[in-house]
């Protein structure tokens, strides 16, 4: 097995600086929406106004940038095969399993809804018409490739941040819960989701404790569970684990073999984050996109190994995001998490992210 732990040696003027500078996915903050909306699935799922007299107002999203229409990406084609639904659907996190009434998923939203661009998303050209085969035990070519693939260095560094509001589709619901995210370099992240009575959010700014904010215990934020911490502060980081691996000494990568997902051929790794943090990661052995990653859910009392799929890479600012993100447990269908609006770049104050300290606080 050929293992990665420590900032990987690139040859060639401004790879450490590109690789540093990151593809700005986001994947993980994704999935760690998905983790807080696990939170929220006891209640009837419904949209509600904001009632926190603490939290400062979120920065509104702006348009989108200018779409081309096409057809979902070959690649990612369908997920396992409980996900079938037509038209696109979702993006997502890591989330702590959930006891869900067995029941058909609900319909995917409408083809390109407004804010994100629909993309040409034909398997991706190589660098060059001399690229070798790639060899997917050769970890710091992958991430090479990978980071080409998915926008290339000047686009990658140029994204910074980006805010998105979506939906969440859950088994056995009818009504779709709705959520918002704001996620900027290097690790800051904030979500907030609704329900029929609550607003609960999670807040991350790179340096002091994870803070959480439920409306249903009053106006004041409290610390992150310590069993929640760990996870949360991991799935924060702007870039996806393959660029992250690349300057963070923390990310350690082992191929573990080849794998067939959707129907395609993959390259499977072992990532381990902070020694402690473990999924597998599959990439997609012609796009070089992430298409799958697995993770243990230790949030309830049994710990149950979820998959999430992430499908529909559009561009946002000239970088390709996945757009629907599907996750699975013991072979269900659980959440499908669509980003319907995605804004590059907002502008956000570092103190944005932080925990409210009081009820009125200032708008950052």
């Amino acid at each position: 097995m050929v293992k990665t732990r420590f900032p990987i040696p690139f040859r060639g003027r401004g790879a450490r600086r590109v690789l540093s500078a990151g593809s700005a996915l986001s994947l993980a903050a994704a999935l760690a929406a998905l983790r807080l909306c696990a939170a929220l699935l006891g209640p009837a799922l419904v949209l509600a106004p904001c009632g926190h007299a603490a939290l400062a107002p979120f920065p509104p999203l702006r348009g989108g940038a200018p779409a081309s229409a096409s057809a979902p990406p070959a690649e990612e084609g369908k997920s396992a095969a409980a996900v079938r639904p037509s038209g696109p659907a979702p993006a997502v996190r890591i989330l702590p399993p959930v006891v869900i009434p067995a029941s058909a998923l609900p319909p995917a939203p409408p083809p390109d809804p407004p804010g994100i661009p629909a993309a040409a998303t034909s398997p991706t050209p190589p660098l060059s018409p001399q690229s070798p085969p790639l060899d997917p035990a050769d970890i710091p070519e992958v991430i090479r490739r990978h980071l080409a693939a998915i926008g290339g260095e000047e686009a990658v560094s140029a994204l910074r941040a980006i805010a998105v509001k979506g939906t969440l589709r859950v088994e056995g619901r009818a009504e779709p819960l709705q959520f918002e995210m704001w996620s900027a370099r290097p690790d800051r992240v904030l979500i907030r989701t609704l329900s029929a009575d609550r607003t609960f959010t999670k807040g991350y700014d790179g340096a002091s404790l994870p803070w959480t904010l439920d409306s249903a215990e009053g106006d004041a934020a409290a610390d992150m569970a310590p069993k929640d911490r760990r996870a949360f502060i991991a799935e924060a980081g702007f870039d996806d684990v393959l660029v992250a691996s690349a300057t963070r000494g923390s990310i350690s990568i082992d191929y573990a073999g080849k794998a067939l997902v959707n129907d395609r051929p993959a390259a499977r790794y072992l990532v381990t984050q902070d020694f402690t943090e473990v999924s597998h990661l599959f990439v997609d052995l012609e796009t070089l996109h992430i298409v799958r990653r697995d993770a243990r859910s230790r949030s309830n009392a049994f710990p149950v190994t979820v998959q999430n799929y992430f499908f529909d890479y559009k561009p946002v600012n000239g970088v390709l995001l996945p757009t629907r993100i599907v996750q699975e447990q013991n072979g269900r269908v659980v959440h499908v998490m669509h980003n319907e609006h995605v804004e590059p770049n907002p502008v956000l104050d570092p103190a944005f992210f932080s925990r409210p300290a009081t009820a009125g606080a200032a708008s950052p």
